[in-house]
């Protein structure tokens, strides 16, 4: 079977998100929050925090439409 395409979905902790990753859903009910759309691109590091301060504790990222949490920033080494 082919799986490309397909969302893949994985439940992480608002304290392991980073700019790039993808969410489609949060831990809370939408008319719990001020976030009229729940889906979105994580773009930087306020919006994490902003994700912090109305007591999101766990969302649900799609790792085919943005990044992993798990994925490590490749290192350049200097010549």
């Amino acid at each position: 079977m082919d799986t490309r395409g397909l969302s893949r979905r994985k439940r992480v902790p608002v304290s392991r998100l980073k700019p790039g990753v993808y969410v489609v859903a949060l831990d809370q009910s939408w008319f719990q929050t001020p976030f009229m759309f729940h889906r979105r691109l994580i773009k930087n590091h306020e919006e994490i925090e902003l994700l912090k301060k109305h007591g999101i504790r766990e969302v649900v990222i799609d790792i085919a439409r943005g990044a992993d949490v798990d994925t490590l920033p490749t290192e350049t080494v200097a010549p």
